[in-house]
């Protein structure tokens, strides 16, 4: 989950935003921690619903 999160947060973030590497490289990595700490601490059933939730959450307050 981590490598497939931070390689398509990547992509998204060069795609879609003139944002510098470094700077790509740092939200995509956060943003793929913050997916994998939820995917493993939230109940199965909820967690359609609470990675992306968490993701954008931790990433709108940087």
């Amino acid at each position: 989950m981590l490598l497939t999160a931070f390689v398509v947060g990547l992509f998204i973030l060069k795609q879609s935003q003139s944002s510098s590497m470094p700077y790509a490289i740092l939200m995509a990595g956060i943003g793929a921690l913050a997916g994998t700490a939820t995917e493993l601490f939230s109940p199965s059933e909820l967690d359609t619903f609470t990675v992306p939730a968490m993701i954008t959450t931790v990433l709108l307050f940087l």
